[in-house]
């Protein structure tokens, strides 16, 4: 390889790596769950808040929910049941839902120590 080829090469991977990265998620947000509302399948039926109640997606709502028709629905319920009783943070990556109020819609979860 010639030495253009080269600095190509690498003026072109310094672009890449400097570029703004999408996201596919309308939130991302982290934090200790303050508060688990539970209630009918059809009504958003498992609920969390955060401590601080931040926003939790770009439909401006400040709580969020695990929808019932999910078909990981259990292990995100029992993940985020679990990281309030330990008292460990979750980042939650949520989409506004179709129902015309952008409810923030949990998608994504992650916690650990």
């Amino acid at each position: 390889m010639n030495p253009k080829t080269i600095a190509r090469c690498l003026l072109a991977i310094a672009v890449v790596l400097h570029a703004p990265t999408a996201s596919a998620w309308d939130g991302q947000t982290t934090g200790k769950i303050a508060t688990i509302e539970a209630t009918s399948l059809n009504n958003y039926a498992f609920r969390i808040w955060l401590e601080n109640a931040p926003v939790m997606c770009s439909g401006g709502h400040r709580w969020a929910y695990v929808d019932g028709a999910n078909t990981n629905y259990k292990v995100l319920v029992s993940t985020l049941l679990m990281a309030k009783a330990r008292g460990a943070a979750v980042s939650t990556y949520t989409l506004n839902d179709a129902s015309g109020n952008s409810y923030c819609r949990i998608e994504h979860i992650a916690t650990g120590d």
